[in-house]
């Protein structure tokens, strides 16, 4: 299974980096990037016979005629396997690291979730949470946290319409399935690949539908560069 799926994610990652990376048709790359990298982890589940297996094959193995060894003694004892195998070993890290993503995810989130309900805002089904720690602004579902950096009203405004976009783009249910397979997977270092360019085609596509409003494209940019 995991042969097959990392050969799928390494194909698509691929095609991506060398063919798709620098098209600026950011939806489509979106579409691309989830798309295959469910496809990857759902391949392996489907047995495909691509009947490759030519008559000169069959042949050959019709004619090969299993050998019969006998030994001296009748009966061979058996050997008792032994429970605490390489195998057993290997289910076990992979259980205890899945473990510590869990834990470490629902660290890192819950603390926001505490802070939703205590939003300073709202802007129709968006709140708007300003916290007194020194983080860059982000969206997390319907919500947008601000640390405590000034800005003015024309940064603060660019600022809120960026994240508006994750959230109006629905940007958290690509990072969701994104997280939830970097638990079960995250012992492949493709799949933090995925994760890596799924959030900076968000930014992309943030980005594009702030400008699309009407804000000044290079004052815009100036700002970023100062986060």
């Amino acid at each position: 299974y995991l042969l097959k799926s990392s050969i799928a994610l390494l194909a698509f990652l691929s095609y991506y980096w060398f063919v798709l990376r620098r098209d600026t048709t950011f939806h489509t790359n979106r579409i691309y990037l989830i798309s295959t990298l469910i496809i990857s982890v759902l391949i392996p589940w489907f047995n495909i016979d691509w009947n490759v297996k030519s008559q000169a094959v069959r042949v050959v193995n019709d004619m090969i005629t299993p050998i019969h060894i006998t030994t001296a003694n009748s009966e061979l004892s058996s050997v008792e396997p032994t429970w605490w195998t390489l195998q057993h070993i290997l289910v076990l890290i992979y259980v205890m690291g899945t473990v510590i993503f869990i834990i470490n995810y629902f660290r890192q989130i819950a603390p926001w979730l505490k802070l939703i309900p205590k939003s300073d805002s709202r802007d129709n089904s968006i709140q708007i949470v300003k916290t007194n720690k020194s983080i860059p602004p982000f969206s997390f579902i319907n919500t947008i946290f601000l640390g405590n950096q000034e800005f003015n009203d024309s940064e603060l405004n660019k600022i809120i319409s960026h994240e508006k976009q994750h959230i109006l783009q629905y940007h958290w249910i690509d990072l969701l399935i994104v997280d939830v397979l970097s638990i079960v997977l995250w012992f492949n270092p493709l799949i933090w690949i995925y994760d890596l360019l799924i959030k900076q085609n968000h930014e992309y596509l943030a980005d594009n539908g702030v400008i699309a409003q009407g804000f000044n494209k290079s004052s815009y940019q100036a700002l970023l560069l100062q986060q």
